[in-house]
């Protein structure tokens, strides 16, 4: 690129004039000049850098998070199609050697911001952040593409960007809620110690318990890939399919269910629709980490329909027994159901 050394720096109200879009013909040929020239390109990239910061959606969000087409189109509005919309129509002499000229200067101008943002999304590293929660703690995490994480107690998350296409790599230990925004052409992985969730947007939530040796995945909405990294084998799940992967022996399966419940500890509403009894007590054992046994054979016949608030375990049992007219026991970290006795 050839600079011009010897121009004259505009007046400031000459440039706003040309950036609102309120400029002559003369004065935007002025100024796309004066960008060719070392001042002029380092202004350029000023403004660029300003026009970026404006897109941020917080302050603590670094420059080069700024989603970059956003950033590029609104600057590309505002230095090109209305000027050229407006200046096109005002005749002058020497019509063509001048719409040449200006044309030139324009494309000139374009090609330098489409280099400044290669410049910024290239050249900048991923980055990471960290997150914990102790008992009776949650946190909500906003991610610059969209997406949501619920994290729950007890738990960690590490999450790794990549500046450039916005792909996201996330360790997690413990219990989280994902709603990840749809985006083509870029990757959203979800790592535990033994296991893959990639997904392209959809609502869901992992949990990984090193106790049970369990990863279960529980799909609200969208469609998730499911992997076993240690055999490279897996599965797809979609709307109401939960995937659990058994630490021990390795192996991964999948259900079909309403999975509601499995996200109870983020929407806070615990629900059953007809629900066979044994099928109740193994959602409990999942969501509560507990160990259920049924003490009278003819429990296996009842079904439960409820909707009330998550709290305390003692609160959920309580509640499903009255409902059920029925009683149970704890014994040895083991909760007993039984008959009712009069």
């Amino acid at each position: 690129m050839q600079y011009n050394l010897g121009m004259k720096t505009p007046d400031q109200n000459l440039l706003d004039k040309y950036f609102n879009g309120t400029a002559t013909r003369k004065e935007a040929e002025i100024i796309l000049e004066w960008f060719q020239s070392v001042e002029g390109t380092r202004y350029l990239e000023n403004h660029f850098q300003n026009a970026a910061s404006s897109n941020e959606i917080n302050s603590k969000v670094p420059i080069y998070k700024v989603r970059k087409h956003a950033v590029l189109n609104s600057i590309l509005h505002r230095i090109s199609r209305e000027n050229t919309e407006a200046i096109l129509k005002k005749p002058i002499r020497n019509t063509r050697r001048n719409s040449y000229k200006l044309v030139a200067a324009t494309i000139l101008v374009l090609f330098s911001l489409l280099f400044l943002l290669q410049i910024i999304h290239t050249n900048t590293p991923d980055v990471e952040y960290r997150y914990s929660t102790g008992p009776y703690e949650m946190q909500r995490v906003n991610l610059s593409d969209g997406s949501m994480i619920g994290l729950s107690e007890n738990s960690k998350l590490t999450i790794s960007e990549d500046p450039s296409n916005e792909d996201f790599e996330i360790s997690l230990e413990g219990q989280a809620y994902f709603n990840v925004s749809s985006r083509e052409n870029r990757e959203f992985r979800i790592y535990t110690d033994d296991t893959e969730v990639s997904v392209l947007g959809t609502v869901f939530n992992i949990k990984s318990n090193n106790q049970t040796g369990q990863v279960i995945v529980a799909v609200e909405k969208g469609k998730v890939s499911f992997k076993n990294v240690k055999q490279n084998s897996g599965t797809t799940l979609t709307e109401n399919m939960i995937g659990i992967y058994e630490t021990n022996n390795m192996s991964l399966h999948t259900e079909s269910s309403e999975v509601h419940n499995y996200m109870s500890w983020y929407h806070g509403s615990i629900v059953f629709t007809n629900t066979p009894f044994e099928e109740v007590l193994q959602q409990l054992e999942r969501i509560f980490d507990i160990t259920n046994k049924i003490e009278s054979d003819d429990l296996n016949s009842l079904r439960l329909t409820a909707n009330f608030k998550r709290g305390s375990l003692e609160h959920t049992l309580s509640t499903i027994a009255e409902g059920l007219n029925i009683d149970y026991t704890i014994r040895n970290g083991t909760i007993h159901w039984n008959q009712k006795t009069n």
